[in-house]
């Protein structure tokens, strides 16, 4: 019986090339799998399950201890919390990031948090998140982050609501501003008892301005809500 070699060469590299194909719809498929069982990891964690991991694996210059994150948080006003509480969307580089970690170090993280401003997160009653596992003993390992957004005009436009002492001051700060501002508007020199009676007419009503929008709008100072997942607080 007489064979073309050329026909049975390519039914040969036929099967090849589909195997290959199988093989590679095959990885796909697993690494969607895996991908999406990081975001539901992502959606739902709460901090109550503990990460498991290879200890000698980890980088230590992502390893940051809570005070670190304290700090940052309150010097540009963010909320560090669980990852349940982020509304918006993972970055695929993200989530290939954290694949590529479970690999290396063959476990599933159940124990996220990420740190971004109070907007980026659905609290209880797109800016420059950082996401963390948790390590146990208040440290927390860096996985990834994005954006660009820790500029320091934040940092600064931050600095009045960092604590109860710098909103006092940046009141008292603006009500002395207010004052020299209607000194110069007035025509005549105010007398001493004049400025002071002013300056503090105009404390009372910054402050009173100032504390009736912070609970209109549900906040509080940095260094009370940086961990708080309520909205009004």
């Amino acid at each position: 019986m007489m064979y073309n070699l050329k026909q049975k060469l390519d039914k040969f590299q036929a099967k090849i090339e589909l195997s290959e194909i199988l093989s590679r719809l095959q990885i796909a498929e697993n690494s969607a799998f895996q991908y999406e069982g990081i975001r539901y990891r992502l959606k739902n964690s709460n901090g109550e399950k503990d990460n498991f991991f290879q200890f000698d694996l980890l980088e230590t210059d992502k390893i940051y201890h809570i005070d670190a994150i304290r700090k940052l948080s309150i010097d540009y006003r963010l909320r560090f919390l669980d990852t349940k509480y982020y509304k918006n969307d993972y970055q695929e580089s993200t989530i290939h990031k954290i694949a590529d970690f479970e690999e290396k170090h063959g476990t599933e993280l159940a124990n996220f948090k990420i740190l971004a401003p109070k907007d980026s997160f659905k609290l209880d009653n797109y800016d420059d998140p950082l996401l963390f596992m948790t390590l146990g003993n208040d440290h927390y390992y860096l996985l990834d982050h994005w954006g660009n957004d820790l500029h320091w005009s934040k940092k600064l436009m931050a600095w009045p609501l960092k604590n109860l002492t710098n909103l006092i001051f940046s009141t008292a700060l603006l009500s002395l501003l207010t004052t020299n501002l209607v000194n110069l508007g007035s025509g005549n020199t105010l007398t001493d008892v004049q400025f002071l009676i002013i300056l503090l007419f105009s404390w009372k009503w910054i402050i009173a301005i100032t504390f009736f929008f912070l609970i209109k709008k549900g906040n509080n100072v940095s260094e009370y809500n940086w961990n708080s997942p309520f909205y009004n607080h």
